[in-house]
């Protein structure tokens, strides 16, 4: 049973790490790249409701040449929210990802993340 740094929202979503396999349902069926490549990841964040699997965050080291390579960085490489996650999930698992982050590594200055408007995204989440 995954236990939480903070207390669960008024939804029940209970955030805590979590590994690949935790995720691999979920992104097989509800992220449009699937799964995400064990190469380089350096942390898995998963959104959980009665135990099944909600919401998913992947980081990993960047992968574009020009970017440091060194763990200051860290690229998001998945994330993945459902209905049953609630209102404002997003805000908050980006706002429980960036303390735990924090928590877990001290050193990192950096948190890059991709939006695909080809499919939708907008990057609101980051405004």
């Amino acid at each position: 049973m995954a236990v939480s740094l903070w207390p669960p929202a008024e939804t029940g979503v209970v955030w805590s790490r979590g590994s690949l396999d935790d995720t691999d349902v979920l992104l097989r069926s509800h992220h449009y790249l699937g799964k995400s490549p064990a190469q380089s990841v350096r942390l898995v964040i998963i959104g959980s409701v009665d135990g099944a699997v909600v919401a998913a965050q992947v980081w990993k080291l960047p992968t574009a040449k020009y970017h440091p390579n060194d763990g200051t960085w860290l690229e998001l490489a998945r994330w993945c929210l459902t209905p049953e996650c609630g209102p404002n999930a997003g805000s908050r698992m980006h706002r429980y990802a960036v303390r735990l982050i924090r928590s877990l590594f001290p050193s990192v200055t950096t948190l890059l993340s991709y939006s695909d408007p080809g499919i939708g995204h907008t990057g609101a989440l980051y405004r």
